[in-house]
């Protein structure tokens, strides 16, 4: 390969961002990369910081708690057990329907 000729872009940055003027960068032939679409759409929602802000700070709110009283951390494992338990009971029904359905549906492949 002739390392003249070699126009892609080193600097990570270069790929992530828009060129100039808000056109996609072109990079050795190749479209700006997906991922810069999102971080700019990202940047561009004010909402986006809340998505994260929230769960961190129930996780922090209930670390503490679960530091303070530690009995809470078994029933959080008792209503996860529970949660978990009823999930696993839903799919097997689901599955058991379905099992049942595709047993007695047509075979789409045989001869007609």
């Amino acid at each position: 390969m002739n390392e003249d000729n070699d126009t892609q872009k080193t600097n990570p940055m270069e790929c992530c961002f828009p060129a100039e003027g808000g056109k996609q960068a072109e990079l050795g032939g190749m479209a700006q990369c997906p991922i810069a679409e999102v971080c700019q759409s990202m940047l561009n929602h004010s909402r986006m910081g809340l998505v994260l802000l929230i769960p961190g700070l129930l996780f922090v709110l209930g670390g503490i708690l679960i530091l303070l009283e530690p009995t809470v951390l078994v029933w959080l494992l008792g209503c996860t057990s529970i949660l978990l338990g009823l999930v696993m009971v839903t799919l097997a029904s689901f599955l058991r329907k379905l099992s049942t359905t595709l047993l007695h549906a047509p075979d789409p492949f045989s001869p007609r």
